[in-house]
């Protein structure tokens, strides 16, 4: 019995050294750490708008970099015709979202709806204050294959002597009707 039991013990052994020495040979790898749970996205905030956007998120006209009179002008008009103190605009934006643009950032008392546009009548841009202040008439309209114009007029200031074109006028004729 005592023989049965050396020779499981060499056996064993055997495997034993036969194994190790197999393992021997190669690189230990260090066991691989489980990968933590991937955070979470963060979530996503209002992403400014890109350079050729007209409107932001909530739809609001944007701002572009042109200036008239003092007034900045939406993103999307497009020069149609110009004249002097007259500029034309085309643009595809609907009438309701540029009166929407236009109205709070005109100071005036007489506003004219038109459809689902509107005229501006002497407007001034406002934070515009003083000597360059321009009053403006700014009108909002249909134009053709359903397209909106726009339309801004600068008004010429008023003579420097302070007399309004009537009084001008009555004064010129009187003067021709005394010459000799």
């Amino acid at each position: 019995m005592l023989g049965a039991v050396q020779q499981a013990t060499r056996c064993g052994l055997v495997a034993g050294l036969l194994l190790a020495a197999s393992c021997g040979d190669r690189e230990v790898t260090p066991p691989t750490p489980v990968p933590a749970a991937p955070e979470p996205a963060p979530a996503p905030g209002p992403r400014p708008p890109s350079a050729a956007a007209l409107s932001d998120a909530q739809g609001a006209r944007l701002e572009s970099d042109e200036l008239l009179a003092g007034l900045t002008l939406p993103r999307g008009l497009s020069l149609i015709a110009q004249r002097e103190r007259r500029h034309s605009f085309e643009t595809r934006v609907p009438r309701p979202k540029l009166v929407a643009y236009f109205g709070p950032r005109l100071f005036t008392g007489a506003v004219e709806p038109l459809g689902d546009g509107a005229i501006y009548r002497a407007a001034i841009p406002r934070g515009v204050r003083g000597e360059l202040a321009v009053k403006l008439d700014v009108s909002i309209v249909p134009a053709s294959n359903g397209r909106t114009r726009v339309e801004i007029h600068a008004i010429p200031p008023p003579p420097a002597d302070g007399l309004s074109t009537e009084e001008r006028l009555r004064r010129y004729r009187e003067k021709l009707r005394y010459d000799p």
